[in-house]
């Protein structure tokens, strides 16, 4: 078999399996550099969001006695799922909380807001995604 009878065998099988990796190999490098998983792509674009206004929490230690205060105190979060899951979700259904377990005493801290959905659900965006804190005396 001579190189053109190589290349010219099966062109069209060929030109399709470089052209699918090709697309593969994008979707994985797209993912990658904007960090995002599969999963959020697919839902994110298919299914049905809704914007829900939330209360911040804190996550502390046990033995930590301190108060905090935050700023701003309600994020608010884009929420995509099933329409009919969208519909008997409420806002205290999703959780949203900072952790302070490793903040050190008498310091104002930009906290990252970490969220969580009911099954079903994603969390397409939070707004903002840091919040101020400062411990109250």
């Amino acid at each position: 078999m001579n190189f053109r009878e190589l290349i010219l065998h099966n062109f069209w099988l060929k030109a399709f399996s470089v052209a699918l990796a090709t697309v593969i190999w994008l979707a994985i490098h797209y993912g990658i550099q904007n960090d995002v998983t599969p999963s959020q792509t697919l839902v994110g674009r298919l299914l049905p969001s809704q914007l829900f206004a939330v209360q911040v929490s804190v996550i502390k230690k046990p033995t930590d006695s301190r108060a905090y205060q935050i700023s701003p105190s309600q994020v608010t979060v884009l929420v995509a799922g099933d329409e009919v899951d969208l519909r008997r979700t409420a806002a205290s259904d999703l959780r949203v909380f900072v952790d302070l377990t490793d903040v050190p005493s008498n310091e104002v801290v930009q906290a990252t807001v970490h969220s969580e959905a009911p099954l079903g659900l994603a969390i397409r965006d939070i707004r903002p995604t840091t919040v101020t804190v400062h411990e109250q005396r």
